[in-house]
């Protein structure tokens, strides 16, 4: 009388698979006392779902066998049978559903695995625990962790045992955990941006810098396998740190040493330059190395060394900065009121301020602060960048101000000659702006300007007077001496 097909069974409309299913569950539940808790019955669900078909004729169900048919036809004739049906799917879901519980790594955890491994010739157990931790990151933010923090580096992260670790694991022949490694950091790459970016990860707990230091601290990251697939990803999400993650991961680089520094540099430049040298055919003034993510990511990366490098070399003493960009002050507000004394004009466009970058405002510090940093600046050069880059359109991104990246902003990559172009450039267009400046000036005066601008020069002091003071101008100047044939300045 229970069945939908029966004559007995009434109902308004036509029932459906799915829903005859649903009664005949709710009628074995009313007739047969089973005790089952809310997850227990949204399981039993779950897998009612995953076997019913999604068809509504009713025809095509004579060859599937549900979830409600097969505990109707399972002996209904006694509650006990019925019941013991119901609790064997009950924990046969249940025993599905377990989470596999992952421990955090250290050192002792790995290095008696990997014993183990060798002893039965099996690496199953080291492959399953470095892709299992490697790909999460509450678990990697837990491991190689210090019971309090070191006191010369404020760090959580226990580095010599974490150095220990991988020493053993990447001696072993044919590393036969590296194609879990691999793809574990991709997943964990992709997990990591999406925490950086969309929901604060660094605000809400700072500790997960110790997963990008366990990263950055892999001996692998220089091979090529892992700079086509795994280190990209990786930098791409570090650029996502906000201005206080970028601070504490530069004064991390900073007590960690030259040598790490100068480490990390060198996988950053050969990521630049095998990046540039792979897509040589691509370059063009339609696809310019400005918009490669990879190669922007590598840079702000690099930019974090680079400043490390400085705070850790020598610095000047604070009383001598201080002056320095005292008189700095004092001489940009000198030449303002000169400027508005020759034109003549109570409001001169003042001439645009140099965008200082806001990680070097927060650290306090300049690069011509530093007069012997960790590791040379010509170290950071990368020629392959200077050979290919565009200096004109980097130029005119860097104007623009529209968020497109720009390697002026990252100028410990250019060499000497492309910043001077990248001068030349930017006196050329403040030539053309104080020229037309000069000619709205004389339009609206009435009279036309004299554009001559007098010096009095002493002779035993020619750099003073007049070079130096011409070259707060900001453009060509041609000197005229007295009974004295041109001498360019420029």
């Amino acid at each position: 009388m229970y069945c939908a097909s029966s004559a007995r069974f009434y109902k308004p409309a036509p029932l459906p698979p799915n829903d005859a299913a649903l009664e005949a569950v709710r009628l074995i539940k009313e007739k047969v006392p089973v005790k089952c808790t809310d997850v227990e019955t949204s399981q039993i669900t779950n897998a009612m779902h995953a076997q019913i078909p999604l068809s509504n004729n009713a025809t095509s169900n004579d060859n599937t066998l549900s979830v409600g048919d097969s505990l109707l036809k399972s002996k209904p004739s006694t509650s006990s049978a019925s019941g013991d049906t119901m609790r064997s799917h009950v924990s046969a879901l249940s025993a599905a559903t377990k989470p596999f519980t992952v421990k955090p790594l250290t050192e002792s955890l790995v290095l008696e695995t990997v014993e183990f491994c060798k002893q039965h010739q099996k690496w199953s157990e080291l492959v399953k625990l470095i892709g299992s931790t490697f790909s999460q990151i509450d678990v990697l933010k837990q491991s190689f962790r210090l019971e309090e923090p070191d006191q010369t580096t404020g760090l959580t992260l226990d580095l010599p045992s974490l150095r220990n670790t991988y020493s053993a694991l990447f001696s072993l022949p044919e590393l036969p955990f590296n194609s879990a490694l691999i793809n574990a950091l991709t997943q964990l790459s992709d997990d990591l941006l999406i925490e950086l970016q969309y929901r604060s990860a660094f605000e809400r707990d700072p500790e997960i810098l110790n997963v990008i230091l366990i990263v950055l601290n892999l001996p692998c990251l220089d091979s090529p396998e892992y700079i086509e697939k795994v280190y990209p990803r990786f930098l791409k999400a570090m650029t996502h740190l906000p201005l206080q993650g970028r601070k504490s991961l530069v004064q991390t680089f900073v007590c960690l040493g030259r040598e790490y520094q100068r480490s990390l540099l060198t996988s950053l430049q050969q990521l630049l330059t095998i990046r540039v040298v792979s897509q040589s055919e691509k370059w063009s003034s339609q696809h310019v190395l400005n918009y490669d993510e990879q190669i922007a990511s590598a840079a702000k990366v690099m930019k974090l060394v680079y400043y490390a490098s400085l705070l850790g070399g020598r610095l000047d003493d604070s009383e001598t900065l201080s002056k320095e960009r005292e008189n700095s002050e004092n001489l940009k507000k000198s030449v303002l009121e000169f400027m508005r004394s020759v034109t003549e004009r109570s409001s001169v466009k003042e001439r645009a301020e140099v965008k200082e970058d806001p990680l070097a405002q927060v650290l306090g510090i300049r690069a011509l602060d530093c007069r012997e940093p960790l590791i040379h600046r010509l170290e950071f050069v990368n020629e392959m960048i200077n050979e290919t880059l565009a200096t004109d359109q980097d130029f005119a991104y860097y104007k623009a101000q529209n968020g497109t990246f720009t390697f002026i902003e990252h100028s410990f990559l250019l060499s000497t000659a492309t910043k001077s172009m990248a001068l030349y450039c930017d006196n050329r267009m403040r030539m053309i702006s104080e020229r037309r400046s000069a000619i709205l000036s004389s339009l609206m005066h009435g009279r036309q300007l004299i554009p001559y601008l007098r010096l009095r020069v002493r002779r035993d002091h020619i750099i003073d007077d007049a070079l130096v003071g011409c070259s707060l101008l900001y453009k060509g100047v041609l000197g005229y001496p007295v009974s004295r044939p041109g001498v360019s300045c420029q």
